[in-house]
């Protein structure tokens, strides 16, 4: 009598994308095809549980994709305690991190000029307001500092044209022409709005320009910037927090903090421009810029609580930082057992294709979000006296065109391990088992080039029994060329 016998091959799949395409518009959806590899439970690197209990953990593989293109097993990572937070407080890779600028230092690319009688020191704002007991020395200068690029915001409405104001209650977004706040006008900034001039804005003499309790306002301008005699931009007591307010003088035009008097709070960023603070005009914040001077009797007061670190945009980056525990390879036996992850070993693992779909919702955003993701039940090894078949890997690999300063991101969210690479770099490292935390990587912060297409690699493993979660969401048009992968499959 005969007894069958199973065996394995390794065959061809492609990796593939395939959209529903629109006549105008992005696609609703996108579908991409990875590679699921199936493993035992007897695996050392499966159903086990870190020393240092379940959670999070970072550090253990290489930040540069291998030759291979495989992620590398380094070890020597450690647990996370709380995490490492973008501006918007999304939790990030601790190695993304970005420290703020150094208290005190202006960044300007050529050697500024400051007259004699001027005043050059230094506050902190967040200590109350400039005065006796809180001035502090004057600010050193970083002369030769790259600039940003910095571009104009998108998705507003038309220009309305040119606007003169006199006192008014600014609710909403503006896109104008020329604007100006006539004399004597008062403008009170309500919630986060952001105002774009294609020509120049003009805060005239004895105008304000004042930000109600918890608002903000960026102002982007493309052809100068004047604030006349004794006007006031943000000022105290209204609110005096240069961080609150910030001017990008997209142009080559001057900024000018006119004389006697005109005072400015805000941070300001002007890569191709000169700001100018005639005399007895006053600025307190935080300059970037081409070219500053500070004429006789005027001041430059430099606010230490918001040092500037910006990215390639012009943003203002302000991270915080997170807090490691103790050292954890978070049960990852060594560097030959991780190398079985994410390739095809004869009596290791069996692999498949698997398939995932993402949808285009209403904010703009791709999503593919599945809480209880078990794609390979009773296949491939099976279940292997579980309920489900609860130790896999799945892989999948994809191609974006960045678009620069567009705010474009990936975040993934999964129940065990999960790396994003892009461009061969590590941008997302959620090691661990049940890492209970997403993360986030914003390509701005990625020194990538306009208009050029890169990869996007990411490795999933769920390790551990009850708990299998992928959610991916992106705001980025992924797409796959036919890229050959070799997955095994059984047969009799």
């Amino acid at each position: 009598m005969s007894h069958p016998h199973t065996f394995l091959v390794f065959v061809l799949v492609a990796i593939v994308f395939s959209p529903t395409i629109l006549a105008d518009g992005p696609p609703p959806s996108i579908d991409l095809t990875g590679v699921i590899r199936d493993f035992k439970r007897d695996h050392v690197d499966f159903n086990v549980m870190p020393i240092g209990g379940p959670g999070h953990y970072a550090g253990n593989v290489d930040l540069a994709i291998g030759n291979d293109q495989r992620p590398a097993f380094l070890g020597g990572g450690y647990k996370v305690v709380t995490q490492w937070t973008n501006s918007g407080a999304d939790p990030i890779a601790p190695h993304l991190y970005i420290a703020p600028g150094i208290p005190g230092v202006v960044q300007v690319a050529n050697a500024p000029s400051v007259h004699d009688n001027a005043t050059e020191d230094t506050w902190d704002s967040s200590a109350g307001p400039y005065g006796p007991g809180n001035i502090g020395p004057a600010p050193t200068y970083d002369v030769g500092a790259d600039m940003p690029t910095i571009t104009a915001p998108t998705g507003l409405d038309p220009s309305e044209g040119n606007l003169t104001w006199g006192s008014k209650l600014l609710s909403s977004d503006v896109h104008c022409d020329d604007l100006s706040i006539s004399t004597g006008g008062t403008v009170v900034v309500v919630g986060s709005r952001v105002i774009l001039c294609e020509g120049e804005f003009t805060l005239s003499t004895h105008a304000d320009l004042v930000l109600a309790p918890g608002a903000t306002l960026q102002l982007y301008v493309k052809q100068g910037i004047v604030f006349m005699p004794h006007s006031t931009f943000n000022s105290h007591p209204f609110s005096g927090i240069p961080s609150r307010a910030t001017i990008y003088n997209l142009g080559t035009t001057e900024m000018r903090i006119s004389q006697p008097n005109g005072e400015v709070y805000a941070t300001v960023v002007a890569p191709t421009a000169i700001m100018r603070v005639m005399p007895t005009g006053q600025f307190y914040g935080n300059f970037i810029g081409m070219d500053l001077d500070v004429q006789a009797n005027a001041g430059f007061h430099v606010d230490m609580a918001v040092p500037m670190v910006l990215d390639a945009c012009g943003v203002l980056i302000n991270d915080t930082a997170g807090a490691a525990g103790v050292a954890g390879d978070a049960a990852i036996s060594s560097p030959t057992t991780f190398a079985q992850w994410y390739r095809e070993i004869l009596g290791v693992n069996m692999a498949a294709s698997h398939t995932i779909t993402l949808n285009l919702n209403g904010a703009g955003v791709y999503e593919y979000l599945d809480s209880s993701f078990y794609p390979i039940d009773d296949q491939l090894f099976g279940n292997d006296g579980d309920l489900r078949n609860n130790y896999f890997t799945y892989q999948l690999e994809a191609q974006f065109e960045y678009e620069s300063c567009t705010g474009q991101f990936i975040e993934f969210k999964g129940a065990d391990d999960a790396w994003l690479f892009i461009n061969g770099a590590l941008t997302i490292d959620l090691c661990g088992i049940v890492p209970g935390t997403e993360q986030v990587v914003e390509l701005d912060r990625l020194g990538l080039q306009d208009g050029d297409v890169y990869s996007m690699q990411l490795f999933y493993a769920n390790r551990a029994p009850d708990d299998s979660e992928f959610h991916l969401r992106t705001n980025v048009e992924l797409f796959s060329d036919d890229v050959v992968v070799t997955v095994s499959l059984p047969f009799d």
